[in-house]
């Protein structure tokens, strides 16, 4: 049994960075181990930097707590000195040199601990890596008022930098004599400035956890059922009140331990961390008023020992009650996996994903009740226990925590086809189109099954809301989200139903047919390809437009191809869209042409698709590369490793024209000069440290010293800008220490503003490739065979697949 030391303890503190004039900056969390002996920093995790100090310098908490060191020994004693290495290899030497008077905003405080520390030898493996390593390196004071903590800092960087920060308020509800106290709620604020911030920021620190890594982990209750139960009032849709109670399971004899028992065992309890990497706090920070009782209605302690991570020690068997609020206010924020994936609140319905929503254990019997008003529809994927409406049995754990739920005056119905049932809950303006999505969902499904050759028999939720601002869509579990803008009438059925048809197909591919390991690039990009083809065959979109759509998808692949290979691309998937999704696609697209070319176009990838899903689709077993390679050689008898090692796991360039050429398709491709790479005009020469905004729709300057939020460049030199390579072809002739005359829109009015291009004269800017245009078209010599091979590829000839059922 693993034994802990109760004297050593884990404390988080979460910071929250902004400019004085309230713009946000960044936020984050640092954990800190308390000891007898030390009080050390251990890890730290941040995101939303926007420019200003280069990573890892750019909020306060890291002046003070650099990681991998200590920072008090005890006992304290004056004279008292340290050495140690750092995070980065930094050396360090400390010494606590005395005590003095301070004078702040927060107040006056006598006999501060005064604390020095000199850095050197920093060696940062990272970009930037001489100005990281100037700011790492140098000398660091620390002024600590014993019961309130850090009250000033003053950090002289090796570059001549120098850091300061003032304590300017600060709030330690239950007193404590140590220098820095760090019991749970204890807050403080401070104001800090140094050169690379030409407007001071404001950091707000907070203790969030402080507990002793808990004894008997290796061996936690386990749960025999949970029953949930949420309830949403309509006067206060966004707060969702949660109840669950849990029942652990009987000891080996079959019976209830004694509630005299004395020995305690821990309940380990945790929400998702799905799509939250970047958020210190997880879906907690959401979360409110989380408390346990046992059944006598009296409380149990609850402590959160991580992210999302709660334990409760109970003495006994019986089941606990947990209860909590979640208050669903996720569509203030930006999410990394997109706003169709995260809970929102529109007029008339509630979006939630249950891993925003349940805090769960390991426990395979659930049930759950939904409190909403009569006259709301409750559209879930799970099955209803009985006949009531309101009252769901859900497999397990992961059943809960990965299905959307939505509640509300949606519009709810049932689309089925070959034995799949999809439940449809459609939200606002698209409530109209209510039968066009369900006839043409039932067509997708039709297709899907004849491409893989059945259909899962399963019920899925599918949701679909407008948004003006943003458009795309997910899939988790048995539950598929859109949002997106305009209508989904048939008359603007070719611009929304691709959306669709693709996450329709991840019913089969990527539902069914899942991966060991990591393979983005079959389940996007195969599934980009699948229903891009499918979208054909059902004559939603034409033959031309498909031909587009292969000539943007290979733009976007040749614009990363050669930095990453597609399979590893997938390791961020959304930041590598170019690679996994539009790579993915260009992929499948090639090996349908060379099953077709190699089988005198009997087979294709079709045949590939069916045996993926009689394989794995069928059986639950997961897939690997390897297994795709082998399938695809033997469909085609032809050994396909050397296409893979080439193309998927290597980063050669794929060669679309001359497979295509097998279908009676030219593809001609036109790169661009070299041009300046755009990151160091806008990073180095500009000094514009964020640049965003739609597609040719406004490029818009935040946090960036020179410029003021919301200043929208149009014009460079007098010549008007829209996209990013007019920027890069603007630059071409730029040398550091130029001049140049920026036209922006800033409150309503054109300003020209003259910049003098930062950046080393005796460098030149690095060049990246220029445009690249592709140009996909039909040959008008092609033979009968490449005609059969293009035909066969699309469908046409078969009327089954030609016509919306």
């Amino acid at each position: 049994m693993k034994k802990t030391d109760k004297s050593e303890r884990n404390i988080v503190l979460s910071a929250s960075a902004a400019t004085e004039s309230g713009n946000h900056l960044a936020e984050g969390n640092f954990t800190l181990k308390r000891t007898n002996r030390t009080l050390t920093s251990t890890d730290y995790g941040t995101a939303g930097h926007g420019g200003g100090d280069p990573s890892p310098k750019y909020m306060l908490l890291y002046y003070m707590s650099h990681r991998d060191t200590n920072l008090f020994k005890f006992p304290i004693g004056i004279g008292e000195t340290w050495t140690e290495e750092g995070h980065w290899r930094v050396q360090t030497k400390s010494r606590l040199e005395g005590y003095e008077s301070v004078e702040v905003s927060a107040g006056t405080f006598s006999d501060c601990l005064k604390h020095k520390t000199v850095f050197t030898d920093a060696d940062v493996k990272d970009t930037k890596t001489e100005l990281r390593n100037a700011l790492l390196n140098g000398t660091r004071y620390l002024w600590f008022a014993e019961g309130v903590g850090l009250v000033k800092l003053r950090y002289e960087h090796s570059n001549g930098v120098v850091t300061e920060a003032e304590l300017l308020e600060y709030k330690i509800p239950v007193e404590d004599q140590e220098y820095l106290p760090l019991q749970i709620g204890n807050v403080w604020s401070y104001k800090w400035q140094n050169t690379y911030r030409a407007e001071a920021a404001i950091e707000e620190w907070r203790v969030i956890r402080n507990f002793s890594e808990p004894e008997n982990l290796d061996t936690p209750m386990e749960l025999v059922s949970a029953r949930y139960e949420i309830k949403i009032d309509a006067n206060e849709r966004r707060v969702a009140n949660v109840m669950c109670v849990l029942t652990p399971k009987t000891d080996s004899r079959g019976e209830v331990t004694s509630p005299l028992q004395t020995d305690q065992k821990p309940l380990l309890l945790s929400m998702s961390h799905f799509g939250t990497e970047d958020l210190y706090d997880g879906y907690s920070r959401y979360l409110r008023e989380l408390t346990a009782t046992d059944t006598d209605g009296e409380k149990i302690p609850v402590t959160e020992i991580g992210k999302t991570q709660w334990m409760v020690e109970v003495e006994n068997d019986l089941p606990v009650t947990l209860r909590y609020k979640v208050l669903l206010n996720h569509d203030e924020r930006e999410w990394a996996f997109g706003r169709d994936e995260a809970p929102y609140v529109q007029e008339d319905c509630i979006f939630c994903p249950g891993y925003a929503l349940f805090i769960v254990g390991e426990v395979a019997d659930i049930e759950l009740r939904v409190d909403v008003p009569d006259d709301w529809h409750v559209s879930t994927p799970w099955n209803r226990i009985g006949n009531e409406r309101d009252h769901f049995a859900i497999t397990d754990q992961d059943d809960l925590m990965y299905a959307y739920l939505v509640l509300g005056k949606h519009s709810e119905r049932m689309a089925e086809s070959e034995g799949t049932e999809v439940l449809l809950a459609l939200g606002g303006h698209f409530k109209a189109s209510m039968d066009e999505v369900q006839r043409t969902v039932k067509s997708l499904l039709h297709t899907y099954s004849g491409i893989f050759g059945g259909t899962p028999k399963d019920r899925m939720l599918f949701v679909a809301n407008p948004c003006d601002i943003y458009s795309g869509g997910g899939v988790s579990g048995r539950s598929i989200s859109v949002l997106m803008d305009g209508t989904l009438d048939a008359d603007n059925r070719q611009s929304w139903t691709p959306l669709v048809a693709h996450e329709i197909c991840h019913i089969w591919n990527g539902k069914a047919i899942n991966f060991r390991g990591q393979e983005y690039w079959f389940s996007e990009g195969f599934t980009e390809y699948c229903s891009k083809i499918s979208c054909v065959r059902l004559g939603i979109i034409s033959e031309n437009d498909f031909l587009r759509d292969l000539e943007r998808k290979y733009k976007l692949y040749l614009s990363k191809q050669g930095e990453l290979s597609i399979r590893e691309a997938g390791e961020n998937k959304m930041s590598n869209r170019e690679l996994v999704y539009d790579g993915g696609s260009l992929i499948a697209a090639a090996l349908d042409l060379l099953i077709r070319k190699h089988t005198q176009n009997r087979k294709s990838l079709d045949d590939l698709m069916k045996q993926m899903y009689r394989e794995f689709g069928l059986t639950g077993n997961e897939y690997t590369m390897n297994d795709v390679i082998r399938i695809v050689s033997q469909i085609a008898d032809e050994d396909f490793e050397p296409f893979f090692k080439k193309y998927v796991s290597g980063t050669e360039r794929l060669p679309l024209a001359d497979y295509f050429m097998n279908a009676g398709i030219d593809v001609e491709i036109a790169f661009g000069e070299k041009l300046p790479s755009l990151g160091y005009i806008l990073f180095q020469m500009l000094q514009i440290n964020s640049l965003g905004g739609p597609t040719g729709g406004g490029m818009f300057i935040h946090q960036s010293p020179q410029y003021q939020d919301d200043d929208n460049l149009i014009g460079i030199n007098g010549t008007p800008v829209k996209f990013f390579d007019d920027i890069r072809k603007a630059a071409k002739d730029w040398k550091p220490g130029d001049m140049v005359e920026l036209t922006l829109q800033r409150e309503g009015e054109n300003v020209t503003l003259p910049i003098t291009l930062a950046g080393d004269p005796s460098e030149s800017p690095p060049l990246e490739p220029g445009p690249i245009d592709v140009t996909i078209t039909k040959k008008t010599d092609s033979t009968e065979s490449q005609r059969a091979i293009w035909s066969g590829m699309l469908g046409n000839g078969n009327p089954s697949q030609v016509e919306i059922l």
